[in-house]
Order: structure tokens, then sequence, then C-alpha cells
């Protein structure tokens, strides 16, 4: 960012940054790039504000019809037992704003439950979402292009 400061205008850029601070971090690079007019990978502003806000992805995703595992969002470590949305052991707890895993764990019971809660919460100072564990791989796959759009093979 300093040559750019200066003047250089770079004629693409590879965003691979998370940004520095704060629950909006993932939208500061595209947005200055935005800003400046300087073409870039990657998602948008917009698109690393809504993908960031697990709650509200699994909200549009369920909207549009692909299905997404059960959740609730417990606000802080002091939640009642059992939980309303009768969630199925294992679960998965994580930052309900985070990314790349962090925070992530897979609980098996209510003690868990609660100690998972509490670790995100004082690690965190956010949510949690609680959702059901689904057994399985992970895939990634890279998108290229706007219109059309080309899918990469998946990772």
């Amino acid at each position: 960012m300093p040559s750019v400061i200066s003047g250089e205008r770079p004629g693409l850029v590879f965003n691979l940054s998370y940004g520095i601070q704060g629950r909006a971090r993932y939208t500061h690079i595209p947005a200055i790039l935005e800003m400046l007019g300087i073409p870039y990978v990657g998602s948008g502003p917009e698109t690393h504000a809504v993908a960031l806000d697990k709650v509200l992805t699994k909200m549009v995703l369920l909207q549009k019809g692909l299905p997404t595992p059960k959740f609730t969002v417990l606000e802080t470590p002091e939640f009642k037992l059992p939980l309303q949305e009768n969630l199925a052991y294992p679960l998965i707890v994580k930052p309900k704003d985070e990314a790349v895993s962090f925070g992530l764990k897979i609980v098996h019971n209510e003690k868990e439950l609660c100690e998972g809660v509490r670790t995100i919460y004082e690690n965190f100072k956010a949510p949690t979402l609680v959702e059901e564990y689904i057994d399985g791989r992970e895939f990634n796959v890279g998108l290229l292009g706007n219109d059309p759009v080309e899918a990469l093979p998946p990772v």
C-alpha cells in the first residue's frame, strides 16, 4: 500500500489479505482498492461482509433453498439447557463472526457445549454459532469471472 499511496498504480491486485482489525476487517482492502479504482481479484466488500457473518450467510442459504445444518445462536455463556432448537450431538461451536476455523470446536455433550461457548465468549467477545455436525469431507471450489462464471476443480 505505501507505493500505491505514493502514486504508483498497480494493474491488478491479488487480494489475499484479512484486513487489520475489527469485525469488518475482510472488507478493508477491497473497499480501499475500489475507492482507488484499482482492479482486484476476490470478493468485494459486500460479499466479505455477508460471508463473515455466519448466521447471515446461513439465512441467505436457507432463503435460496440450499441445505444447511440446523443451528442456533447463543449471545452469551448464560443460556438454558436443553437448547430449544433440539439440536443433536455432536455439535460445532464457533464464533459467529470469525473465519478460517478460529475458535471452532466439536462438542459431544452439554458440559462440552457450555465450556465451548464460554471459551468463545472469553476469547472472541462474540456470540456463538452452534450447529449440528455433518460428517464428511470439506471441499472448496474457486470461481473465475462474473459473466459467465467458470468453476475451477474442487480442492
